[in-house]
């Protein structure tokens, strides 16, 4: 009886631990991350003037790069910047050039009061 009971006990750490250990999820290498906030900090370091969301995500062997850029021009540095990083995962570029080719010819607009104020938050 003492046999059964340890094997148990044994037998339900063991399963606690496998399954605690698969719900850790992979993270970022940290030098692709560095990449992507260097390539920020040049090209679109702020908010106001430049969109840079930028998304990413490590599955197995997989790198998912989502989000949005402000620039064509932007989106292949970043990528080019996430290869040479990244060498050993396989990139997925899901990253949009604004703006949306979908817009068609309607990506302008006109401003009518005398500022146009570009601020970081909606306060006074």
């Amino acid at each position: 009886m003492k046999n059964a009971a340890k094997f148990s006990l044994i037998f339900l750490i063991l399963f606690s631990f496998a399954t605690s250990c698969s719900r850790i999820s992979p993270k970022v290498p940290a030098d692709v991350q560095k990449a992507v906030e260097n390539v920020q900090k040049k090209f679109a370091p702020d908010k106001r003037l430049a969109v840079f969301r930028v998304k990413l995500q490590k599955k197995g062997d997989q790198l998912i790069a989502s989000g949005e850029v402000n620039d064509a021009r932007l989106a292949k540095i970043l990528a080019d910047s996430l290869r040479a990083h990244a060498d050993q995962l396989d990139l997925i570029f899901n990253v949009v050039a604004l703006p949306d080719s979908t817009l068609g010819d309607s990506t302008l607009a006109i401003v009518d009061v005398s500022t146009g104020h570009l601020r970081r938050a909606p306060k006074n």
